[in-house]
């Protein structure tokens, strides 16, 4: 008899721990009008939600894309009756020659509150024939390898400049900018003289056909060498090192004194 009630009283708890996850039993479906698009296609998303539990109050959808479709996002508060299915035109985009080719993911979640998570998807579809991405990366350097990249040059020094391209054989414009503001057009990679002091801005533009362009830019600033001052600078700052030598000469007498002073006085 007692081997009984404990069975029940075990089959009665196991069946209120898993009531709630059947009362909230959910599916989505996610249905994409198209497995591949190329430009000029429209995009079309739709979502369904179906419950198989005994309803659902102020639910959360929540659709957002990764891959090449990142940024695109959907949200909708919602209720449903028990049995009953909901639907959403969640996106619905025309695909640009511009956009960039690759794998769009969607993932699609509903939440509670209250609970968290009830359910959750996962989708994809593929956009081609339009433009890929490129990357672009200009350095400063003290070598023409480029292997001591560097932001900061003395005067009149050699600056090397160059540049990465994940695409081979990508046209590329460089202008730079100094800083008294005179710009040129440089074929990269080059090397200038830093011949002004302040600060030096590189930027350029890489394209191709089946590209997106892209751009970057680079600064460095040039300083004094203290190697280098000559003529009246110098003068000036041997003046400076002067002036501050004497002034710690000074100093130091001032404590010899008083302390002689100091002595005389305790005798």
């Amino acid at each position: 008899m007692n081997r009984t009630i404990v069975v029940s009283v075990l089959v009665c708890v196991i069946a209120a721990f898993f009531a709630p996850a059947a009362m909230a039993e959910t599916s989505i479906d996610i249905t994409t009008n198209k497995e591949t698009f190329v430009p000029g296609d429209q995009v079309d998303i739709n979502i369904k939600v179906t419950d198989t539990g005994d309803g659902m109050e102020d639910v959360l959808l929540v659709a957002y894309m990764g891959g090449v479709c990142t940024g695109k996002y959907y949200q909708q508060y919602f209720d449903m009756a028990a049995g009953s299915t909901e639907e959403f035109d969640a996106f619905s985009f025309v695909v640009d020659e511009a956009d960039v080719s690759g794998t769009c993911d969607l993932d699609v979640e509903i939440l509670d509150p209250a609970i968290g998570p009830i359910a959750s998807a996962w989708d994809s579809f593929e956009i081609e024939d339009t433009l890929y991405q490129m990357e672009l990366m200009l350095y400063s350097c003290r070598d023409t390898g480029c292997e001591q990249k560097r932001k900061v040059f003395f005067l009149n020094h050699k600056v090397y400049l160059d540049y990465y391209s994940s695409v081979a054989d990508a046209a590329l414009s460089a202008t730079l900018t100094r800083p008294d503001g005179s710009s040129e057009q440089l074929s990269l990679p080059a090397s200038i003289t830093a011949n002004q002091l302040g600060t030096y801005r590189i930027e350029a533009t890489a394209s191709k056909e089946g590209y997106v362009p892209v751009g970057d830019s680079e600064e460095f600033a040039v300083t004094v060498n203290a190697a280098n001052i000559s003529g009246a600078d110098t003068a000036e700052y041997n003046l400076l090192w002067f002036l501050l030598l004497a002034l710690m000469l000074v100093a130091l007498f001032s404590v010899i004194v008083k302390k002689a002073a100091l002595n005389r006085g305790r005798k």
